[in-house]
């Protein structure tokens, strides 16, 4: 059944918009990625923040690799 759709997030899905959940900025719907376990069918994260948590992740991971290398 899934949670309920907030309102204010239907309204702006009916004009083309989102909020993104980590910059808090509403832009159209151009700038999130597909995802279709979403009603709206979107990311709840925008291309650029979704880009910036990727690649801290990698980062992350090869600083992790790097460690283990060494010892």
């Amino acid at each position: 059944m899934g949670r309920p759709r907030n309102p204010i997030t239907q309204k702006l899905v009916d004009q083309g918009l989102l909020k993104c959940n980590v910059c808090n900025e509403i832009k159209p719907l151009d700038d999130f990625g597909n995802r279709s376990d979403m009603w709206h069918g979107k990311m709840g994260r925008c291309k650029p923040c979704n880009l910036i948590q990727h690649r801290q992740r990698v980062d992350r991971r090869r600083a992790d690799l790097n460690i283990l290398k060494e010892a």
